[in-house]
């Protein structure tokens, strides 16, 4: 199987300004300007990106945890994905911390799992102490680019071990990718020694496949934003003034209590110069791993942020195609599968010259029930992409 070097794994070579000259009002398209735009397509196409990210504060935490994101990889460079954990071998609150058959890391990419295990030669005994204790353990996968939104869990088995105290989930930058597996640029046919690009239809081909993977790279090489309570049986419960929307983490924010500003307390989006053309927003699509405390009411989740001009909202508004929380097991809202950007719950971000300040909040239709949120996760597409 043929491999084409795509330099994912390097810092991509960015253009100079004065090179925008050479194909303006008309101009022919030179071959070696085209051919260093593919070399810099094909960089940034495979060079991977964070997509999740957490650090525990205590190593007193129960060493039973699932971090759990929602992933919607979509672009055509995503070839594998991989996690990174700092580890201790145990809690600190475990009684009697002993190694058991079984014991390490699992990564789950939408149903595709890689376990390694962390079993400690000799199978010592001892208290783990954060940090002089901790160690760092990586996972691959080979999932690749889907067109679902699929969950991602990153699960400490065993029941004594081992705590995760921080780690990344992100898709894995590639130096080299197979020809017939993935979806790489060739630059062979583009003649980068000519004047112009040549006329053939293999270069012809090439130039269409640029189109296609520049249009790809633009629409989802997007970042996403995500956060997870990893602790077994825990979550936030929303019981301040549940029929109000109120911010995750402050619950003395919004409707009835104090009124949300670009300078209070929020989540940073960095989307600044992320939008298409004059555009000043994105597009956020919101997924909640959520429940209710009963069965009588239901959920709804709401956002509050600034507009199109960089002005903060003082108060939270639903989102659009919000989806309805209702039972009392914890599930993805909206329902994963096939991804329909018309249709998806979503809020419009600025990405204008400021970073954005993201309030995300929940409310109940009644007083007898309370929204509890366990996860979330938040993913850019730009407006023209539904």
């Amino acid at each position: 199987m043929s491999k084409i070097s795509v330099l994912g794994l390097y810092p991509p070579r960015f253009l100079d300004d004065s090179l925008r000259e050479s194909a303006r009002n008309g101009r022919p398209a030179l071959a070696s300007l085209v051919a260093k735009e593919v070399l810099l397509l094909n960089q940034i196409a495979y060079s991977g990106y964070p997509c999740y990210a957490w650090i525990s504060d205590s190593d007193d935490l129960n060493s039973q945890q699932v971090h759990r994101q929602v992933y919607l990889p979509m672009n055509a460079g995503a070839v594998s994905e991989h996690a990174h954990v700092v580890y201790m071998d145990f809690s600190s609150i475990d009684s009697s911390p002993a190694f058991t058959t079984g014991q390490g890391i699992t990564l789950d990419v939408g149903g595709t799992s890689e376990f390694v295990p962390l079993n400690y030669p000799g199978g010592i005994v001892a208290a783990s102490v954060w940090p002089d204790d901790a160690r760092r353990v990586s996972i691959e996968t080979a999932h690749g680019g889907s067109a679902s939104a699929e969950e991602v869990t990153i699960t400490s088995e065993e029941e004594n071990g081992p705590l995760m105290a921080s780690g990344i989930f992100a898709q894995a930058g590639q130096s080299q990718v197979d020809s017939a597996t993935s979806f790489p640029v060739g630059g062979a046919n583009l003649h980068s020694k000519g004047n112009i690009v040549a006329r053939s239809s293999l270069s012809l081909n090439s130039l269409h496949d640029f189109l296609t993977s520049y249009n790809d790279v633009f629409k989802r090489r997007r970042p996403q934003f995500g956060w997870c309570d990893a602790r077994a049986g825990s979550y936030v419960d929303f019981t301040a003034s549940k029929t109000n929307f109120r911010y995750i983490f402050d619950q003395t924010m919004g409707a009835g209590g104090t009124s949300f500003s670009a300078g209070g307390p929020a989540i940073t989006l960095p989307l600044m110069y992320t939008a298409g053309g004059r555009d000043t927003q994105v597009r956020v699509y919101v997924y909640v791993y959520a429940a209710m405390s009963g069965a009588t009411n239901t959920g709804t989740i709401g956002v509050a942020n600034k507009n199109s001009s960089g002005t903060m909202a003082s108060g939270a508004s639903a989102l659009t195609n919000g989806a309805t929380i209702s039972g009392t097991s914890f599930s993805w809202y909206p329902s994963l599968g096939s991804f329909d950007g018309s249709t998806e719950p979503y809020f419009l971000a600025y990405a204008g010259s400021r970073y954005d300040r993201v309030a995300l909040c929940a409310k109940s239709s009644g007083s007898t029930d309370s929204v509890r949120i366990r996860a979330w996760t938040m993913i850019v597409r730009p407006m023209g992409d539904p």
